[in-house]
């Protein structure tokens, strides 16, 4: 069984090579590079990396490099090998190279990124992720990621709002996950609340909850700032959805107290239909008092 899966790999990885490295030379045809010698030491090292034996995957590499063909690969899987034995500066170093050899090259930019995550340098991960969006536009994951690190770790609330509108805004022109579109409003909810400006961030937390109903935080947040700016009607229907999901749990519910009253004296109970949350929040409310 073993030598069965070890031909199978080797299969793998001359079709892996040959296509991402291109076809080696006809037989019998002579050059003075010897390219076709260092296309089969890149197939050795794509196949000494799928049995995660990196270092002698990088001996390959190395020696595949001398005729200069597709260089931007070949740095690229060596800093792939480097990534894998935890030696970052050299996955950035090799990395950076295979930039260098093509700038629109997708690949090393993200395992560059994914480096400088590891060494928890964010400002480097982000100016990363910058550059490749400066080479090739439009991509939504990198927007994400970045939308992210300028928020929870950079703070820089400016850059957040830029790269989560930017995933708005490509969505009428492309295909964009519903998770990135539900995360892209709820991260601006929170951004536009930060401004003071509650009206966009009420319709963010509305996005949100249209493209994912179960959001529950943000169907909390919509009642909580409604309810602040005392539109109780429009409070209303977000009210009774929360206390419809958690009217058992306090530990989940902050300012409990004025949600039971909410609830318990704008409307009968009997004008709604469903789950009733009246009798469950009311003797909490009674609990608590």
């Amino acid at each position: 069984m073993k030598k069965y899966s070890i031909i199978i790999a080797m299969l793998v990885v001359f079709v892996t090579g040959f296509s991402a490295y291109g076809a080696p030379l006809a037989p019998g045809v002579e050059n003075p590079d010897n390219t076709q010698s260092d296309w089969l030491w890149y197939s050795k090292g794509l196949f000494y990396k799928s049995m995660r034996d990196y270092n002698r995957a990088i001996e390959c590499f190395k020696k595949s490099e001398s005729s200069g063909r597709e260089l931007a690969r070949v740095y690229f899987q060596i800093a792939g090998c480097f990534y894998h034995i935890r030696n970052f500066e050299m996955t950035n170093s090799y990395a950076g190279l295979s930039i260098k050899q093509d700038r629109k090259y997708v690949k090393p930019y993200l395992l560059m990124y994914n480096s400088y995550m590891r060494l928890r340098n964010h400002q480097k991960a982000a100016d990363t992720l910058e550059d490749l969006l400066v080479e090739s536009p439009g991509i939504i994951d990198a927007h994400h990621n970045l939308g992210n690190l300028y928020y929870n770790n950079l703070k820089k609330y400016r850059r957040a709002r830029i790269h989560f509108e930017k995933i708005i805004e490509l969505s009428t022109s492309q295909i964009v996950d519903n998770y990135y579109r539900e995360y892209a409003h709820y991260y601006l909810g929170y951004l536009y609340y930060r401004k003071h400006d509650r009206e966009k961030s009420v319709e963010h937390f509305k996005k949100v909850v249209e493209l994912n109903p179960g959001n529950s935080s943000a169907i909390f947040i919509i009642a909580s700032v409604l309810m602040d700016q005392y539109r109780l009607n429009e409070a209303e229907p977000y009210v009774r959805e929360y206390l419809s999901r958690y009217s058992d749990n306090s530990g989940s519910i902050p300012s409990w107290a004025g949600l039971c009253i909410f609830v318990t004296i704008l409307r009968p109970s009997n004008t709604f239909e469903g789950p009733n949350p009246l009798s469950a929040s009311t003797a909490f409310c009674q609990k608590r008092s």
